[in-house]
C-alpha cells in the first residue's frame, strides 16, 4: 500500500540535528499521541529527545528514516547504535496514513539498513505487546536509580 501511494524512506542523519528534532516533533504532532497531547513532543520527553538526538548525531551515532509522499514527512523511526547495536528510541507516524502502516514500513527498512551496516541486534526497548512480532527473544531489564540521602 506504501509502495502505491508513492512512499520514499530517507535516512538524513547529515542534516542539522536541530532541523531533524524539528522534523520529528512536526511528525509526532499529527500522531495520535500528539493529536490528544500525550506525544513526547510534550516536555519532560521533548527536552530529552532533543538532547539525546543531538548527543548521538555528534557521536555519529544516531540513525533516523523518515517516510515522505511529495516531499513531506509523515512518519519517523529514530535510533541509535550503541556498542555494535542498535536500540529504538521512538517512532510514531501522521494519524491520517495510519492505513499504510508506515511504522512497520519503516521498522522494516531500518532493519534493511542495520543489515547493511554489519549490525546484528535491534533491541526495541521496553517490552510491550506490539512489539512480539518483531522479536526472536525478550529479555527482563531492571532500573536502579540512586539518589542522594
Amino acid at each position: 500500500r506504501a509502495q502505491d501511494e508513492n512512499i520514499r524512506y530517507v535516512s538524513d542523519v547529515n542534516d542539522d540535528p536541530g532541523q531533524i528534532y524539528a522534523r520529528i516533533l512536526a511528525i509526532e504532532a499529527t500522531s495520535w499521541k500528539g493529536r490528544q497531547g500525550e506525544g513526547f513532543n510534550q516536555p519532560p520527553g521533548a527536552n530529552f529527545y532533543r538532547d539525546i538526538i543531538h548527543r548521538l548525531h555528534t557521536a555519529g551515532a544516531l540513525r533516523v528514516i523518515f517516510a515522505q509522499r511529495d516531499g513531506v514527512d509523515l512518519a519517523f523511526v529514530v535510533g541509535a547504535i550503541v556498542h555494535g547495536r542498535y536500540r529504538g528510541l521512538q517512532i510514531s507516524y501522521n494519524q491520517d496514513f495510519a492505513h499504510l502502516s508506515l511504522g512497520n514500513c519503516l521498522q522494516i527498512t531500518m532493519i534493511e539498513n542495520l543489515c547493511v551496516e554489519g549490525v546484528g541486534i535491534y533491541d526495541l526497548g521496553t517490552d510491550m505487546p506490539y512489539k512480539a512480532r518483531w522479536a526472536e527473544t525478550t529479555f527482563e531489564t531492571s532500573i536502579i536509580a540512586v539518589m542522594p540521602p
